[in-house]
């Protein structure tokens, strides 16, 4: 295969806020690339690694709930004709995300899939996409930084990345799921989920996945449509009517249906795995076609008072920035979720395109020598403006201290040749003629001379 296709399968209300943002990541951040991968002798070569040339590319497909409302001309192309009118919480969501299935795999050069919903945007470049996901790479932020800005400079249409542990593989599929003897599960999930289930499918064949909306390869997706025929033509989705969240637990439940979860892909060379030995374990977590990793990021608060509040994912608006995007990436995802007001695309391409470390408003944290040069000129500028002042403050202070200290010490010397008549009082007034010379006043109150002069 020379193309990787990526169908974004995404399910709305009748608004796409990251319109512009997701035509920019698929129209210019895809195309022809190259990059080196491990190689255990499939190629016959001798040095354990190959270069591999693929094209990627990217197509949208669009489920909305009230489809007349969609107002983009461009997002209305993308919109599927049928509309199961889903409710937050519906089992209707699943039969959505079956039709945008059918829909990709109608056509041919569909290789994976990745459900998403408006909220969503992507945080890696179309082609660093493809590369994660065929060599199961996790954090390819740091690794790829200098290349990516050759190739977006314009250097080179072909982005050469590093060496790479991983094999490339096109049936790997992203589930971040667990079962019911997962310390993940908590008792809510065994209510919701699997007590509702225990009927209709076996307890070991039930997954939830944390956040639901997964990766999937083009032979993982079409098993999970055909499923009704191997099953006499009954359809799995209608027993999920009262599950909590039912998209999050039908996929991965679909894929344990039809077994999936426990394959382990074929790289057609001679390579035997030993469960107790921790290398060959290793390799065999590794090499397992349904991957236990999450490529969208979402985060709940946990501190919320009930479930319904907890099911909510966190809101980055107003938050994308630099660091933002490194974090997330750094865990492995490629996209990010939920941010419900559209970003602006020129700051998204400063960051995850070129790498520019700016915040949230576009302004960099760390720019090229010659902005640093300007800032440092401008601190300069800015501490000796304030240095100056601080001169012209402390003359003038010292001033009025100077003034105000000889009208009141005349008054002061008096009072204390009467006072240091009684011989307690003789070392407190030695205490204090120490303190005046020395100009601490401290002990005078807050009236007074204090209140008028001390500054």
């Amino acid at each position: 295969k020379n193309e990787v296709c990526v169908a974004i399968c995404a399910t709305i209300v009748d608004d796409f806020p990251h319109e512009d943002l997701w035509r920019r990541w698929m129209e210019n951040t895809g195309g022809n690339f190259t990059f080196i991968a491990a190689d255990f002798g499939v190629s016959g070569s001798n040095d354990g690694e190959r270069t591999i040339e693929l094209k990627a590319s990217a197509e949208l497909y669009i489920h909305a709930k009230n489809p007349e409302r969609v107002r983009s001309e461009w997002l209305r192309s993308k919109t599927i004709p049928i509309s199961h009118k889903p409710n937050w919480n519906d089992v209707r969501i699943i039969r959505s995300m079956l039709s945008l299935t059918t829909a990709a795999l109608r056509d041919d050069r569909t290789t994976h899939i990745l459900f998403c919903t408006e909220s969503c945007i992507p945080v890696a470049t179309l082609k660093e996409t493809v590369q994660s996901i065929l060599l199961n790479e996790e954090s390819p932020w740091v690794e790829t930084m200098e290349g990516e800005r050759d190739a977006t400079a314009g250097e080179a249409n072909e982005l050469v990345y590093g060496k790479r542990r991983g094999m490339p593989h096109w049936d790997r599929s992203y589930v971040d799921c667990f079962d019911r003897n997962s310390p993940r599960c908590s008792r809510f999930d065994e209510r919701s989920c699997w007590d509702v289930l225990r009927d209709a499918i076996p307890s070991e064949a039930i997954y939830k996945a944390l956040p639901g909306w997964c990766f999937l390869s083009r032979k993982h997706a079409q098993s999970i449509l055909d499923l009704p025929s191997h099953l006499g033509g009954l359809n799995v989705w209608p027993a999920f009517e009262q599950v909590w969240a039912p998209e999050e637990v039908y996929f991965p439940t679909a894929l344990a249906l039809c077994g999936h979860m426990e394959d382990v892909l074929d790289f057609g060379s001679d390579i035997t795995y030993n469960n107790n030995d921790d290398k060959s374990g290793d390799l065999l977590r590794d090499h397992r076609a349904v991957v236990r990793r999450a490529v969208t990021h979402s985060q709940w608060d946990e501190r919320a008072a009930n479930h319904r509040d907890r099911a909510h994912p966190l809101c980055y608006d107003g938050r994308f920035d630099h660091e933002l995007v490194k974090e997330v990436r750094s865990n492995g995802c490629l996209f990010l979720r939920k941010l419900k007001q559209s970003v602006d695309v020129n700051l998204w391409e400063k960051i995850v395109i070129h790498r520019r470390k700016v915040d949230a408003a576009g302004f960099d944290t760390k720019g090229s020598d010659d902005v640093r040069r300007e800032e440092r000129k401008r601190g300069r500028d800015w501490e000796n403006y304030h240095n100056r002042g601080r001169e012209l403050d402390r003359d003038w202070r010292r001033g009025e201290r100077d003034r105000g200290t000889r009208n009141w010490r005349g008054d002061r010397q008096d009072f204390d040749s009467r006072r240091s008549g009684y011989s307690d009082n003789r070392e407190n007034d030695r205490d204090c003629r120490r303190k005046r010379d020395r100009q601490d006043y401290s002990d005078y109150g807050s009236s007074g001379w204090k209140k008028r002069h001390r500054r």
